[in-house]
């Protein structure tokens, strides 16, 4: 049995049996064990004796474990407990005997891959969830390259894109990550990173935004702004009646948004375009490329193309590989 996990700076992802993509935010929050009510809707995860919640939510105040962006982030209780939480979900209350596909920025491979095998291959977690207790054992945990993921699966259902040179740029929440590849072959020495280019940034803009506008019905912080723009916000208005106000659409929110995107494609032109690389089109990848799409494709230097669900490609082409190598 292989499972597939995807852990980003936004969300953690994974695929079920039916090949569906589930998703979490990928906030992790230390709590006091038992504090939460037991009719709490929220999902708990119990790992060496504590006790965590995975995502967004009230609590989110108390002991927020960082992810860290400037050394190994594999080596962080945060990545761990992202990474054992999918399995959780999956184990239903048993005993889970599993391998692992995963993946790691192609930069970032070298260094990372050893650690992540090292840490959790061969090893076994004692779990509890959802009110049951339970041994989480991975046998063997096999890193991909994310850029060759995301191609694995979007190669299979954009097969033209082998005739082309392509540059991959996946838009996360903290980074951007690039990947080079002429006629479907990746070159890795081309495969390159911004480390806070990813939307994240324009969020902490877009929530002071909010603040301002909304006069603080609540601190909204990057990690409430897609909900924001999503469901928009409710106030009381000045004759203490509910009003909704909307943000998608908001002339400076789209000027943030259109900002981050002219800096994304700064940064493709000195990376790529200016050095002599070959562009025949630029795939857009990413959860946050989907939300800039109309500001990516107003300022393009290339022809683009994004593909439908975006955000998932690199989870699917990590369940691709694991389906295609089940013994």
């Amino acid at each position: 049995m292989k499972k597939s996990v995807d852990i980003g700076f936004g969300y953690v992802k994974w695929t079920d049996s039916e090949q569906q993509v589930l998703k979490r935010q990928a906030l992790v929050t230390e709590i006091p064990l038992g504090a939460l009510d037991s009719r709490s809707e929220l999902d708990t995860i119990i790992v060496d004796g504590v006790e965590y919640i995975i995502g967004k939510h009230e609590f989110v105040h108390l002991n927020v474990v960082p992810a860290s962006s400037t050394r190994n982030r594999v080596e962080d209780l945060e990545y761990k407990i992202l990474f054992l939480y999918p399995l959780a979900v999956q184990a239903s209350g048993e005993d889970l005997k599993t391998d692992i596909v995963t993946g790691l920025p192609i930069q970032t491979m070298e260094d990372e891959a050893p650690l992540l095998v090292d840490l959790f291959s061969d090893k076994e977690f004692d779990i509890e969830f959802r009110g049951s207790k339970f041994k989480i054992s991975i046998d063997d945990v096999i890193v991909m390259p994310q850029g060759y993921a995301a191609n694995l699966y979007l190669l299979s259902s954009n097969p033209t894109l082998k005739k082309e040179n392509v540059l991959v740029a996946d838009v996360g929440f903290q980074t951007v990550n690039y990947v080079y590849m002429q006629k479907g072959n990746v070159f890795n020495e081309l495969a390159d990173t911004h480390p806070s280019l990813g939307i994240g940034s324009a969020y902490d803009e877009i929530g002071k935004i909010i603040n301002r506008r909304t006069r603080g019905v609540k601190n909204y912080t990057k990690y409430d702004v897609d909900s924001a723009l999503d469901h928009g916000v409710t106030i009381i208005n000045k004759n203490s009646q509910e009003e909704k106000l909307y943000f998608a659409e908001d002339e400076e929110v789209l000027h943030v948004l259109d900002k981050q995107a002219r800096n994304i494609w700064s940064d493709i032109k000195w990376k790529y375009i200016d050095r002599g690389h070959l562009i025949d089109k630029v795939v857009f990848l990413g959860g946050s490329s989907e939300r800039m799409e109309n500001q990516l494709k107003e300022n393009s230097l290339r022809k683009t193309l994004f593909p439908e669900s975006p955000q998932d490609l690199q989870v699917l082409g990590y369940d691709m590989y694991a389906r295609s190598t089940i013994s």
